[in-house]
């Protein structure tokens, strides 16, 4: 998995060509297995005097056939999975006759015949003798380029294995967001039932999930059917606010209708249903734009919403509270600041445009601090927010570890990217009062303005940790901009960014 040669070709054919070609009906049951899994297995075999003159199958956690394992890249690559299933015969006549080109030596009817055969090993005994819990296919993929096992995740890991089995419905699955909570929440063992607007967004991720296919929330008043036995509310679908300033009357009335409206019905319903625990993604907009450049911004300080997204975020907040109060359901509320990762798009994924192609930017003199969050951050603690028994009725801010200004940001981009940033200085009254002119002001703003989360409350009450530094997930969201963004073919819903936008 990760850097393999299989995977990575697989891959590449599917970004070059859209497709992928299967010789018969690609059978064949497999277990990938990630390097840092049988690294870590090396480890605790050594360490182990019970393991000396054993022998010990390593495979991975997950069975899959030929055909699901290719269905789940297409996925991951962002890809509807398009496969097309030829004649065993005809593909080693192929195979015969392009095995002699150069580069395409590797290609030869024994390696066709490998997509019907079973390569499955049994670990039992290593899991008994020294612990090896190997990762499903999915979730070392969610790890992406790093793969690391942090350990934040092992302090957590039985308060996580609650996940297991559970019911979660999960609406806004096809977003940013959404679609890797989902394959997060497979890969713990979980029961999804995805509320999106087009079933294929999930295809990929198999029979763990069901889709419940919804083209405009709003029109539902009636949740009833779609909460019978679901454990666990996650509510991401909402107004997404791309751009800064003040929205139209007429999208703040649509704002307002998905953010308020949704979420009041649907927690309503929740309630109603006998569902346990709701978990709502709000914004740290509730408490303004900016902070304090040497400030930070708590959960106890007071709000100011700027414009009609922020207000309806607080008004929804609001409602799950009154809920909570006469119900006694839990209700757990995330306001996350920008939020990156494989995938992103909006402001970071132009700006990673503008850093790649040189574009001399005018922010050297920018002096502020902001703070992000990683994706896979913001999935870990979400699904640790859906179990953990001390984040009932709690308002939680979350960020990564790390704050930082423009320029730093710029320059972390810029050698991730392995270019040189080009930066020049222009007073900050001056890109203002161009900005203006533009009718760009509002964006400029939050370039230059600070906002600093204390993400103190979440850590100590959960005991969580971001299993990703900054400078991690850096690297990985350029990794995958590098070698995975495809502008043409990628899906619109995979890409879509959060709300919470700078």
């Amino acid at each position: 998995c990760g850097m393999d040669r299989n995977i990575f070709s697989i891959a590449g054919f599917i970004r070059h060509f859209g497709c992928f070609i299967m010789a018969g009906e690609g059978k064949g049951r497999r277990q990938p297995v990630h390097a840092d899994d049988l690294a870590d297995a090396c480890l605790k075999a050594l360490d182990n005097e019970h393991t000396y003159q054993q022998e010990y199958n390593l495979s991975g956690g997950e069975t899959l056939t030929y055909t699901q394992m290719v269905r789940l890249i297409f996925g991951l690559l962002g890809r509807k999975p398009r496969v097309c299933f030829v004649n065993r015969s005809l593909m080693n006549a192929m195979a015969s006759m392009i095995s002699v080109l150069p580069g395409l030596h590797h290609v030869t009817p024994a390696m066709l015949g490998r997509m019907e055969e079973d390569f499955c090993f049994d670990h039992a005994r290593a899991a008994e003798d020294f612990s090896y819990d190997p990762r499903g296919f999915l979730e070392t993929s969610y790890y992406s380029h790093f793969s690391y096992r942090p350990n934040a995740a092992e302090k957590n890991k039985h308060v996580l294995s609650e996940l297991k089995k559970k019911k979660i419905l999960v609406t806004g699955a096809g977003g940013f967001i959404g679609f890797s909570l989902c394959r997060y929440l497979v890969a713990r063992g979980c029961s999804v039932y995805a509320v999106l607007r087009d079933a294929r967004q999930l295809h990929e991720l198999g029979s763990q999930v069901t889709p419940v296919v919804i083209d405009d929330l709003c029109e539902v008043h009636d949740w009833q059917e779609m909460l019978a036995d679901i454990d666990v509310v996650v509510h991401l679908a909402g107004y997404v606010h791309e751009r800064a300033g003040n929205l139209s009357e007429k999208a703040g009335l649509q704002c307002t209708r998905l953010n308020v409206g949704v979420t009041r019905r649907l927690a309503t319903a929740a309630a109603s249903a006998g569902v346990k625990r709701f978990l709502y993604v709000s914004s740290v907009k509730v408490h303004g734009e900016t902070s304090n450049h040497d400030e930070s911004v708590t959960e106890y300080i007071d709000l100011y919403p700027e414009g009609s997204y922020a207000k309806s975020k607080l008004t929804a907040e609001n409602l799950l509270r009154e809920i909570e109060s006469t119900t006694g359901m839990e209700t757990v509320i995330v306001r996350p600041p920008l939020v990156y990762g494989p995938g992103v798009k909006a402001n970071f994924l132009r700006l990673m445009k503008l850093v790649e192609k040189g574009i001399p930017l005018p922010l050297a003199a920018v002096d502020n601090r902001r703070s992000f969050i990683y994706l896979e951050n913001l999935v870990d603690v979400l699904a640790l927010s859906l179990v953990h028994p001390a984040a009932a009725g709690e308002t939680f801010l979350v960020s990564d570890d790390e704050c930082v200004s423009t320029p730093v940001l710029i320059n972390m981009l810029a050698d991730r990217l392995g270019v040189t940033p080009r930066l020049f200085p222009i007073s900050v009254q001056v890109m203002r009062l161009l900005a203006a002119v533009g009718g760009e002001r509002s964006t400029v703003d939050r370039l230059v303005q600070s906002l600093v989360i204390n993400a103190t409350h979440v850590r100590d009450t959960l005991d969580w940790e971001p299993p990703c530094s900054m400078e991690q997930g850096i690297s990985k969201t350029v990794y995958w901009y590098q070698q995975l963004y495809d502008p043409v073919q990628a899906r619109p819903s995979q890409l879509a960014a959060y709300a919470s936008s700078w």
